[in-house]
């Protein structure tokens, strides 16, 4: 009857559910302390026969060591979630924007704009996307000396500001080490 879903068993305790929409998802069935928990493996034909097996597989698995599947299955989207913001907040613009929100009241608002127009000319273009943590000293002194050829006192700002942001995702526990390197590298 098209009004009904219709399941398709397979031999391995996994079925197919053909909804009366049209829509096909691999489910099957475990046993925790002897209640009956439905497990849903995904939508055919996005998961395949042998991956929604080895899910039933890993579901079973589980049970054996008194987990509910269901119950795994969303913790581990809720760290695989936790980590993907965690690794946002490592993003050097994340980090530097931060920063400059938590400091920009404690000095004065031209000094402020000075501050986010050299930041958004020099340091974003060269470490924006990138994590702060992969950020090395060496191309920090690359990156200004090649602003010092051009703008001396930038260089020495830009330096100045790059100390105080790696001093900040220390604080904010994002690093455990400053890699700035120190003032001299700045000739005058």
């Amino acid at each position: 009857h098209p009004d009904k879903d219709v399941r398709l068993a397979d031999a391995s305790g996994l079925f197919l559910v053909v909804t009366a929409s049209g829509g096909k998802l691999f489910r099957g069935c475990v046993y925790l302390h002897g209640r009956q928990i439905m497990v849903s493996f995904g939508r055919y034909p996005e998961t395949s026969l042998a991956d929604a097996r080895e899910a039933l597989l890993h579901a079973k698995k589980l049970v054996t060591q008194g987990i509910n599947p269901n119950i795994a299955k969303k913790e581990a989207a809720q760290e695989a979630c936790r980590a993907s913001i965690k690794d946002a907040k490592c993003v050097f613009s994340v980090v530097c924007e931060e920063w400059q929100k938590a400091t920009s009241r404690k000095i004065k608002s031209s000094s402020a704009l000075q501050r986010a127009r050299e930041i958004k000319k020099d340091l974003l273009p060269a470490f924006g996307s990138r994590q702060i943590a992969s950020i090395t000293r060496v191309e920090i002194t690359r990156l200004l000396h090649k602003v010092q050829s051009r703008a001396p006192e930038v260089a020495k700002n830009l330096r100045t500001y790059l100390q105080d942001v790696f001093e900040y995702a220390n604080d904010i526990g994002v690093l455990t080490t400053n890699c700035v390197p120190p003032r001299q590298i700045i000739k005058k």
